[in-house]
């Protein structure tokens, strides 16, 4: 978030398991990514920031990029995408669809496009992260 001048914020939880994790003094590094994806409990989410610096103007292909690379594009529903992708929140969004009999998934490919006329709006979870970070 754009709230922080060097401060790492955490749960406290995430704060006790990674503290005795590594040595004071290691050396870090921030990873500009406003979009993510990944997968917890066999749901894939995206979590989706304001492009602040404006790095990645289209977030849809971000995220189609990094779903594609997590080998995930046909678990995707397109709706469930856009909708998450419009959020900008930080919070990850569920964009696979319910499991109820007869659902249907929308495959993306990484370039797809929104749309037409959409701007191309167009990359948390704990057990696996598409994305760079």
């Amino acid at each position: 978030m754009q709230v922080s001048h060097g401060c790492v914020r955490l749960y406290p939880e995430d704060i006790e398991r990674l503290f005795p994790l590594i040595p004071v003094g290691t050396a870090g590094e921030f990873t500009y990514q406003p979009v993510k994806v990944g997968v917890r409990g066999g749901v894939i989410y995206l979590e989706t920031h304001r492009d602040i610096y404006g790095y990645a103007p289209a977030l849809f292909q971000e995220a189609s990029a990094a779903i594609e690379r997590a080998g995930m594009t046909g678990r995707v529903d397109r709706d469930l995408l856009e909708a998450a992708l419009a959020d900008e929140g930080g919070m990850p969004v569920r964009i696979t669809p319910e499991e109820t009999p007869g659902a249907r998934v929308q495959p993306i490919t990484a370039g797809a496009r929104s749309g037409e006329g959409d701007a191309d709006r167009s990359p948390h979870t704990d057990e696996d992260q598409a994305g760079d970070d």
